[in-house]
């Protein structure tokens, strides 16, 4: 089965409280399917090689399939973190999953 890519990218707008109540719980969620952090930060962590278009923070991870990444995002501990950083203007993030190719028989 081909793995998943989860991009988000935006701003991180009250770094305390999204570290807290977002952040720090994460971890967990990721465990419980199958997702891995590849990539997280912001600012000097990015080189824009082409285009005009550099977020001020970013996460990219890696989950075993568009239904695993699909069922992290709309399981109900996600939803509860999600909303807290929506209603409470902590970030403001555009998300996209998307395929990635099949694996090698050997990975």
């Amino acid at each position: 089965e081909a793995p998943a890519y989860m991009i988000e990218l935006g701003e991180v707008l009250d770094r305390p409280a999204n570290m807290e109540g977002y952040a720090a719980k994460i971890p967990p969620l990721y465990e419980e399917f199958g997702g891995a952090y590849l990539a997280l930060g912001g600012g000097p962590g990015i080189e824009v090689i082409e285009g005009d278009y550099a977020p001020p923070s970013y996460v990219i991870s890696k989950w075993p399939s568009m239904q695993a990444a699909r069922d992290f995002w709309n399981s109900d501990g996600y939803d509860v973190l999600r909303r807290a950083r929506s209603d409470n203007e902590w970030g403001d993030f555009d998300v996209l999953l998307v395929q990635g190719m099949p694996l090698a028989a050997s990975e």
